[in-house]
């Protein structure tokens, strides 16, 4: 527990601390593939939400939209990412992951998969499910004060 805080606030900075921690620890392995940290989460969310417009993302992101524009231009160059003409709103564009990219998410998720083993190692079943319970009230908890 952290010197001086209550067990409650020592849970937050253990939850921000175990995140960055564990970006940490994935932008190491995701070095061999040439991926940066800010790529591999961006191509790792877009192949979860394939097809969503650049402004979109950004906002479900919590990223500007400039920042954003900047690592998809970088994504597409490198033939990861197509920007593709939405069909029904032509001044829109909608991000799609390339084939080149879905074997590079691939990849990310395998590295991905490796670093959360380890992080996970001598925790039990019961342990995890108790947390997973605990962060996902967490989250909800906090979603609430987000949307009023």
């Amino acid at each position: 527990m952290a010197k001086g805080l209550s067990r409650k606030l020592s849970f937050g900075v253990l939850v921000h601390e175990v995140s960055r921690v564990r970006r940490k620890a994935i932008d190491q392995v995701m070095k061999p593939l040439g991926i940066t940290g800010g790529q591999w989460w961006i191509l790792t969310y877009i192949s979860l939400h394939d097809g969503k417009s650049q402004g979109e993302l950004a906002d479900e992101l919590n990223m500007g939209k400039v920042a954003l524009g900047g690592l998809i231009d970088r994504l597409e160059k490198t033939g990861l990412i197509q920007r593709k003409i939405d069909a029904v709103d032509r001044r829109m564009k909608r991000v799609h992951l390339s084939a080149e990219g879905r074997h590079v998410v691939e990849q990310i998720r395998q590295s991905s998969t490796d670093v959360q083993d380890a992080a996970l190692a001598g925790i039990t079943t019961e342990e995890l499910e108790h947390a997973i319970s605990a962060l996902q009230k967490m989250e909800a908890n906090l979603q609430a004060i987000v949307d009023g």
